[in-house]
């Protein structure tokens, strides 16, 4: 039958466990996704939901803030930059050693 949301893991799991045991350090793999979505429109940041000013942008999730709508699908694009934004923010805040890799 079909998997419910969280009963099941992609590849992600396994590239995380492969990349520790090759570098011997902490991983974490932020997996960002929404189920039956396309990329040409709802991960599009060319749409009018997805776009935003870049020339006003100061590049805090604060900025994106009141522009990202977490209940409709037409804004997944905006939504995952608002999402790392909070997370490099908070990481930072924490005082938590990252690096971004992809």
């Amino acid at each position: 039958g079909e998997a419910r949301s969280g009963e099941k893991f992609g590849p992600e799991v396994s590239f995380g466990e492969r990349m520790q045991a090759i570098t011997g350090k902490r991983i974490i793999v932020v997996k960002y996704c929404e189920g039956g979505s396309n990329v040409h429109t709802q991960w599009n940041p060319d749409t009018t939901e997805n776009n935003w000013s870049k020339e006003d942008d100061n590049g805090y999730a604060s900025f994106l803030y009141d522009s990202v709508d977490f209940s409709s699908k037409a804004y997944l694009f905006k939504n995952m930059v608002y999402t790392m934004r909070m997370t490099e923010e908070t990481l930072i805040a924490g005082g938590v050693d990252y690096r971004w890799a992809g």
